[in-house]
C-alpha cells in the first residue's frame, strides 16, 4: 500500500506540472486512465467507498443549486 501512494504521489506532481490540454485522443486517455485504475491494490477497486452514493447526491444537490441560480438571472434579464 504504501508504494502505491508513492506512485500515486509521483504521478499527482507530474500530472501538476503538465496541466496543458491533453493532444492524445480520447482512446488513449482511456488507456492511461485504465492503467491508472489497474494501479490502485485490488482491495481498493472492491471496496465502495461511498456506498450510499452520497457523494453524487451532493452533486446533485450543487448543480440544482446552480440550475435554480442560474435560471434566476436569465428571468431577471
Amino acid at each position: 500500500m504504501r508504494e502505491w501512494k508513492e506512485r500515486w504521489d509521483e504521478y499527482r506532481q507530474w500530472a501538476e506540472s503538465h496541466a496543458e490540454p491533453d493532444s492524445r485522443s480520447p482512446a488513449q486517455i482511456m488507456s492511461d486512465i485504465e492503467f491508472l485504475y489497474r494501479s490502485y491494490p485490488l482491495e481498493v477497486r472492491r471496496t465502495d467507498p461511498d456506498p450510499e452514493k452520497s457523494g453524487i447526491q451532493h452533486l446533485y444537490r450543487i448543480l440544482a443549486l446552480y440550475e435554480r441560480t442560474r435560471q434566476s438571472r436569465i428571468d431577471a434579464g
